[in-house]
């Protein structure tokens, strides 16, 4: 997964470096394990939250880890590094396909895609083709 994260990060359009917040308050801080050489720390006293800015394009297979371990879903403010992992596998196994170049594979995934929109898919229900 890895890999492909840093495959596809060089080929964005748009380079934005990694940017992540957590409370001054959190304890303990997971976020200080980042690299100190490939992220900046700042302190926003108004909002009480720490800014951490990635130097590079993309970050080092460590920091993606402790990223990945230890994100959290807005919308609940729970942790929740399976949802991370997974969504971040399922887009880059998107791109890898569609950016493959094999016609075989474009077509195949294009026909499931279809499929699945249609819910035509074969012995199986759409929800468990996504997984």
């Amino acid at each position: 997964m890895y890999e492909l994260y840093k495959k596809y990060n060089e080929k964005q359009k748009t380079k934005k470096n990694s940017t992540v917040k957590i409370k001054i308050d959190a304890s303990p801080n997971p976020l200080e394990k980042l690299s100190k050489k490939d992220f900046v720390r700042t302190k926003d006293k108004k909002f009480h939250y720490y800014t951490y800015q990635g130097v590079n394009q993309f970050v080092s297979f460590e920091d993606f880890q402790i990223l990945g371990d230890n994100y959290t879903n807005q919308r609940t403010k729970k942790l929740a590094p399976e949802s991370f992992y997974f969504g971040k596998y399922m887009a880059l196994a998107l791109v890898d396909v569609i950016e493959s170049g094999q016609p075989v594979s474009q077509n195949a995934f294009a026909s499931e895609l279809i499929r699945f929109a249609m819910s035509n898919i074969d012995n199986v229900s759409s929800f468990y083709w996504k997984i």
